[in-house]
């Protein structure tokens, strides 16, 4: 007795290859051109995140960082106060002096505005290219960013009581190098405070809080500036390398951001 497998193929048949190739390019090749077409639309989607991020973010930043450190280098800030560590971001100012003559005498009166660099324009970037894009801004950029203004805020709230005071100025410099993390350690600074309430230096129940509030400011300020400084060079390299719009040649004249002292 003799069995047939008729669902065997006769594989030797050369029409029966030919069926199985054309079956299997009917499967696959469709397969391989919608997986191609979604790679292309995932590509494109990227590119055009990138683009959007280069131009209405990173570029307009960018180019103000690549000329305040034009400043910085021009005017020879190579005095402590003036280094990356300490001033990030630079905030020059300029004084105008105006005569006048009346009946009196000469009378002179002066006034103060912002230089070429100041810390006022970094904030108009801020309002202006990076909030309003924020849909596109990485979350780091956006916590730096938001970060920048509140300090910022607070230390122009008790500059003149502060800031301008010669006493107090002393004082935080002091205070900035004992404590060697922001505020982590609040007990130091405390005890600080406790030293100048009872040198009646700081009052009590007036400014005891206010300074407390102005030192956090200014001194997690130098902090979040180099965050700030930092995400953006990193992210206008990305966009530029994501984008195929830089080489290796190109990418060694980017500002390297220090590391942080802080």
């Amino acid at each position: 007795m003799s069995v047939t497998l008729d669902f065997i193929p006769e594989t030797s048949n050369p029409s029966n290859w030919l069926q199985i190739a054309t079956l299997l390019t009917s499967i696959f090749v469709p397969i391989l051109v919608a997986s191609f077409g979604y790679w292309q639309y995932v590509k494109s989607f990227k590119n055009k995140i990138y683009e959007k991020r280069l131009s209405t973010i990173y570029a307009p930043a960018y180019s103000y960082l690549v000329k305040q450190e034009k400043v910085r280098e021009l005017l020879g800030f190579s005095d402590e106060l003036w280094d990356l560590n300490n001033y990030p971001i630079l905030y020059l100012t300029s004084t105008i002096q105006k005569q006048t003559i009346n009946s009196e005498g000469v009378n002179v009166t002066s006034s103060k505005s912002n230089g070429i660099v100041h810390t006022d324009y970094v904030l108009n970037l801020i309002n202006e290219f990076i909030l309003p894009n924020a849909e596109y801004a990485p979350s780091n950029l956006l916590n730096a960013a938001n970060a920048y203004i509140v300090v910022l805020e607070y230390e122009k709230r008790y500059q003149s009581d502060f800031g301008d005071n010669p006493i107090f100025s002393d004082i935080l410099k002091t205070l900035h190098n004992k404590i060697p993390s922001t505020l982590t350690k609040s007990n130091e600074l405390q005890k600080e405070i406790k030293k100048l309430v009872e040198q009646n230096i700081v009052d009590k129940k007036a400014l005891q809080a206010n300074f407390i509030i102005y030192f956090n400011a200014t001194y997690q300020k130098v902090s979040i500036e180099n965050d700030l400084i930092s995400e953006i060079t990193s992210g206008y390299k990305l966009c530029l390398t994501k984008l195929n719009l830089i080489d290796s040649a190109s990418k060694k004249n980017i500002l390297k951001w220090p590391n942080k002292k802080h």
